[in-house]
């Protein structure tokens, strides 16, 4: 496969990059886009509800709905990040690493709560 330029693609790509890209990795990464699109539309929207004076509630709601999407797609991209990141290199059917990863998962759903824990300190 080649660029606009000519040269490989391969050749252009940082190292590790190209690993990552197989066919389940871009349908997530378009279910991503896919979802980010609609949220921007939903954006759209309440810009639109609001400059044609339509009543707070129902621009409440709708910004409630943009909230829970953007936390979905937090949440995609989290485990995502555990999946690739943080479990890599470790023995996928490993009863460990299974157990690991179902309890990263648990937590950073709870985890993305607004406000949740907000009492623990920074990381350094």
């Amino acid at each position: 496969m080649t660029n606009h330029t000519g040269s490989s693609i391969l050749s252009d790509t940082p190292k590790g990059y190209v690993k990552m890209m197989n066919k389940e990795q871009l349908t997530e990464d378009k279910n991503l886009t896919t979802r980010l699109r609609r949220i921007e539309g939903q954006v759209q929207g309440l810009q639109r509800m609001l400059d044609s004076g339509r009543e707070c509630e129902e621009v409440l709601t709708q910004v409630m709905a943009v909230r829970s999407s953007l936390d979905q797609v937090g949440l995609l991209l989290m485990e995502r990040h555990i999946e690739r990141c943080v479990l890599e290199g470790l023995p996928p059917d490993a009863p460990t690493t299974k157990a690991l990863s179902e309890a990263l998962k648990s937590w950073a759903r709870f985890g993305l709560i607004p406000g949740a824990r907000a009492d623990l300190p920074a990381s350094e």
